[in-house]
This record gives structure tokens, C-alpha cells and sequence, in this order.
């Protein structure tokens, strides 16, 4: 929040040129598409007594702190290089800020890359620890927690930091926000830290010879053939994502829009304008340009809708996981049409028809409305997807690991969560089992075991060889099933996912969608004409009241998108 929330800002605020600006935010999606597919991989296999995921979490947080102070204090790094008495000339004072330039930059995308890894790894533990039924209730806290936090940041950043903090936290609103959030960033991890306790991983033989080019052989091959289950998940995400990237970039910018129109359009509107701003201003205290600034008018209106839109996640994580079917206990309605699918295709509704009355949007109250309400789906966006992920890869590691025989036909239905049924157990089978099922599950104990123990040489050919089981036809231990039909009863149990790097492929198709909403909104400009400022998303343009709208339009082919994504969530 802190980052996305005030980062150009304080960039221009350094002399960074606006046309350079958009080259510093390609290190977000840059470190998505690279380091969480990485870190996920060989946190897969970190065999630390500490565990697999919490030392990537501790390292990242600390390369997070360092990344964040190195932007905040890049003033005073510079005057470390260039010299404390050497700023009064003019070669001097140019080569502190070409330095303080330097050290910002290179800060933000080490502060991307870092965070990139503890979120990564955070997300992971999620999914290692709780089983399989409290994967939903895990990850609506999860999503809650992330909607909380972008609160307390938009409200921290709109106080008057330095009127109650200076000097003891620093002498400017950025170095104290940074300061409080890395204050707020050491305690969480603190507390999931020392919370949670991992057993510590025993590598397997391809473990040790992991390289960076068999990881990323890993990720390719993970990457072409996802389970259905999950491909079909992040297919809906690539669209999902297509339309919730506008509305990340351009909803303050198209609130400063309206703002403006509004503003010139006169009348007796003005009363209500000036009622608005008076509210806006108890609550953004912090920005230093006159009220009457027209920029510093649009930067408080986008804030605070982005404020308002936070808040309404934050309420909507509490309530809407209330709804949804009970995994623990008895369910309260025997028919809940509140599935984690039906509330996924509904969220991409409403997103969708919000992006659709922007078109009708005529006044400021009404697209700060509308930029509210979209905070229902992206409570939504934040836990279901993730919910459903860590669902499925927990459902095939309780599989696989399974040592008791399992009912053939358990795993036709449906949960109506876009996961496989639960799988049944001996009890539920009444206890019977047919050899050829006490062997199959004892192979596949044996192939998931290395998480326990090393492979022998046997296992390893076998796991290491995908097409070996189907050339051979030699009989398994004297039993009826060849080692191709051995191959084909573990394949219905699924394979052996880690989360990790299953998080890191999910995390592409988020990433992805970031580049091609870029060149689209560009074309759209280029067609449309009036694009935004060079120093967009977050200070909006001024606009007269009969200019083209092509924000709007970004806007609204999200929303289009957004359907297509609802309609592939129904084929989960």
C-alpha cells in the first residue's frame, strides 16, 4: 500500500521525469513473473531445521526493510556518496540527485523483488499447514487481513504524519510511513514466525542436483501441464485479472476525471462539491498543496475512494465467508447456493456491472460509489482463487499419502468448489480392498514419501521416468496389473504438487494479464485521444466536461472481460 499508494508521488517529488515513471512500476509484474515461480521451487525442497518456508520469509523481510529505507532515505545515501559539504555548487547538487534518482529506483525494485518473496513463501505456508478443510477459512483470513492492511495504509498516509511524529520517526511523510510500516511488516512476520512450526524436509536425490536450469525446467514443465482442476483456475484468473488490472491503474485517475468534469460543469452542483471536499479534507490532511489545487482536488477524491473501496473489503471478508458452505460442522441449509464458484462467478458479475455504470456516472458521490462497491469482489478475488488452489493441492497430498485403500468412485463428484470430492476411507468402504488396491496405494506412499525419507534407487527411476511404467509390461509382485496400469490407478489419485511452485505458476497467469492490459490501454488511448499524464495512474488529468473518456473506456473493457472470466468459472 505504502509502495502503490504514494510511490509516484514521491518519485516526481525527486525529479524523476514523468515519462520514466511507468519504467520504475514494471517492476512489479517483472518480479511476479520471476521470483515467486523461483523462490516457490526451491522453497519446495529447502531442508532448514527452521522449515521450507519461514527462512524465505525472514531473508525476504529483511531485504523488504532494507529496500524500503533505501527508498525513503535516498536523499541522504546520496549525500553519503557525494559528500555532506559538497552540495552547494551546482556539480555537486546535480550529482546528488542523479544519485538520490539512482537510489530510489533501484530501491523500488528490490523492495518488488523482496516482497515478491515473503508473499510467495507467506502464501505457501498457508497451504502447508491447515488441511484440506480449513483451506477456505485460512484463506479468507488471509485475503481479510491484506484488505485490512490497505486500510490502516491509505488512512496512515492521509494523516499528517510529520504534525505527530517528527523528528523522533523521521522529518518527512515518507520516511515516517515507512518507518510505522515496517514497524506494522516486522510484527506480522513476528507472529507468523513463532506461530506455526514446520517439519523440517528431508531433499530427495534430484533435490541435491537441483540447478537454476532444472528449475526453471520444473516451472516449465509444471507450467504445460497443470492438473485441469487447477488449469481451469488460473484460466479464469488470466481474465479475472484482465479486468481488475484497469481498475488497480486508472480508478483514481477516472475519479479525478469525473471530479473535473463536475467541477466545470457549474450550476448549483458546486455546493455539493464543496460539501464533499470539506468531508475529504478531515480525512486527507496530510497533502501539502492548497486545497483549491485542482490536482491536489483529484489526488484527495481518488484517495478516498480507494479508501472507501478498502473499507468495503475489509467489512465484506467478515461476512461473506459466513455465508458459504460449512466445512467443519453441520451445515445450517441443506441447499447453500453459496459456494465458493457461485460467489466467484457473482463477484465477476457485480465487478462487471460496476465497470458498466461508469458510463452513467455524472458526479463525484456516484464514482466514489461505484469504486466502493467494487470492494465486494475483490474480497472476493483475494480468498476464493487461493482458497480453491490450496483446496485441491492439500486434496491430492492427503491422496497420495494415504496408506489405507480408498473407493474407486470417490472421486467422481463434484464439491461444488471446483476441487475433487473427498476421498473416502476404509471405514467409509467398509473395510474391504482388493489387492490390486493395497498395492497401488503402497506405490504411491512410496512415490510421495520423499518428503520423509530418501528414494531408494528403484523409486527414483521410477518417479524420474514418467514413461518407463507405460513401456514395461512385466507383472507387478505376481499381481494382475501391469506396471502401465499401476501408473494409470496412481494417475487417478493425481499427482504430487507442491505449493510452492503451484503458486508460482497460479502467480504467472496474475502477472501476464498486467503486460497485455498495458499495450490494450495504450492502443485505447492512441484511438480514444486525452490519454492520462505520464505521472498516471495516481494524479488524474484535467478534463473538460466534453472531452473523449478514454479512462472510462479502460475501465469498462475490464469489465468485459470480467464476464468472460465469470463464464469460465462455470466449468470449475
Amino acid at each position: 500500500t505504502v509502495e502503490l499508494g504514494y510511490g509516484t508521488p514521491y518519485l516526481l517529488s525527486l525529479g524523476i521525469p514523468k515519462s520514466l515513471t511507468a519504467l520504475v512500476w514494471l517492476a512489479g509484474p517483472l518480479s511476479g513473473l520471476m521470483i515467486q515461480p523461483v523462490v516457490g521451487v526451491f522453497s519446495d525442497s529447502l531442508d532448514w531445521k527452521l522449515g521450507r518456508r519461514r527462512p524465505f520469509i525472514l531473508i525476504g523481510g529483511v531485504l523488504t526493510a532494507l529496500s524500503m529505507y533505501m527508498v525513503a532515505y535516498a536523499r541522504e545515501l546520496a549525500m553519503l556518496i557525494v559528500g555532506e559539504g559538497s552540495g552547494d555548487s551546482y556539480d555537486s547538487s546535480v550529482q546528488v540527485k542523479a544519485w538520490t534518482i539512482g537510489f530510489a529506483v533501484f530501491g523500488f525494485y528490490c523492495l518488488d523483488f523482496s516482497i515478491n518473496a515473503v508473499q510467495a513463501s507467506c502464501r505457501s505456508l498457508i497451504m502447508d499447514i491447515p488441511p484440506t478443510d480449513q483451506q477456505e477459512i485460512c484463506n479468507a483470513w488471509s485475503g481479510w487481513m491484506n484488505n485490512l492492511g490497505s486500510v490502516v495504509g491509505f488512512f496512515t498516509g492521509n494523516l499528517n504524519l510529520v504534525k505527530y511524529f517528527a523528528p523522533g520517526l523521521g522529518d518527512s511523510q515518507i520516511k515516517i510511513l515507512a518507518n510505522l510500516a515496517m514497524v506494522f511488516f516486522a510484527t506480522c512476520l513476528t507472529i507468523s514466525c513463532l506461530g506455526v512450526s514446520e517439519v523440517q524436509y528431508v531433499p530427495t536425490e534430484e533435490d541435491k542436483q537441483r540447478s537454476v536450469w532444472t528449475t526453471i525446467g520444473s516451472i516449465w514443465r509444471v507450467f504445460k501441464k497443470l492438473p485441469i482442476e487447477i488449469q481451469r483456475i488460473c484460466n479464469v484468473q488470466f481474465f479475472a485479472w484482465m479486468g481488475w488490472f484497469p481498475f488497480l491503474f486508472y480508478s483514481t485517475t477516472w475519479v479525478g476525471e469525473v471530479l473535473h468534469r463536475y467541477d466545470n460543469s457549474g450550476g448549483d452542483d458546486d455546493s455539493s462539491l464543496s460539501s464533499f471536499s470539506q468531508l475529504f479534507s478531515s480525512l486527507a490532511l496530510s497533502l501539502s498543496s492548497p486545497p483549491g489545487n485542482p490536482d491536489t482536488e483529484a489526488e484527495r477524491a481518488g484517495s478516498f475512494a480507494l479508501l472507501c473501496w478498502a473499507g468495503v473489503a475489509v467489512a465484506c471478508g467478515i461476512l461473506i465467508p459466513k455465508i458459504t458452505p460449512q466445512e467443519i460442522g453441520v451445515e445450517k441449509w441443506p441447499r447453500n447456493p453459496f459456494t465458493l464458484r457461485n460467489l466467484w462467478t457473482m463477484s465477476l458479475i457485480w465487478f462487471a456491472v460496476c465497470m458498466g455504470m461508469t458510463w452513467f456516472v455524472d458526479d463525484l458521490w456516484s464514482a466514489t460509489a461505484v469504486i466502493a462497491l467494487c470492494g465486494v469482489p475483490w474480497a472476493v478475488a483475494l480468498w476464493i482463487p487461493f482458497a480453491m488452489v490450496g483446496e485441491i493441492i492439500s486434496d491430492m497430498k492427503d491422496r497420495l499419502e494415504e496408506p489405507a485403500p480408498k473407493s474407486r468412485g470417490s472421486h467422481q463428484g463434484s464439491s461444488g468448489y471446483g476441487t475433487l470430492s473427498p476421498v473416502s476411507t476404509p471405514e467409509s468402504s467398509g473395510g474391504q480392498s482388493t489387492a490390486a488396491d493395497t498395492f497401488v496405494t503402497a506405490s504411491e506412499h512410496a512415490s510421495s514419501s520423499s518428503n520423509n525419507k530418501n528414494r531408494n534407487d528403484g523409486d527414483d527411476d521410477d518417479d524420474n521416468d514418467d514413461n518407463s511404467a507405460d513401456e514395461t509390461s512385466s507383472l507387478i509382485l505376481g499381481v494382475g496389473l501391469t506396471a502401465s496400469e499401476l501408473e494409470a490407478e496412481r494417475r487417478k489419485k493425481g499427482p504430487h504438487l507442491d505449493a510452492g511452485l503451484v503458486l508460482g505458476v497460479h502467480n504467472m497467469y496474475i502477472v501476464f494479464p498486467q503486460f497485455v492490459d498495458a499495450i490494450i490501454a495504450s492502443c485505447l488511448f492512441a484511438m480514444i485521444g486525452s490519454a492520462p499524464r505520464d505521472d498516471q495512474p495516481f494524479t488524474p488529468p484535467a478534463m473538460a466536461a466534453r472531452e473523449p473518456e478514454p479512462v472510462g473506456w479502460v475501465l469498462r473493457f475490464g469489465g468485459v472481460m470480467a464476464l468472460v472470466a465469470a463464464y469460465l468459472s462455470r466449468r470449475l
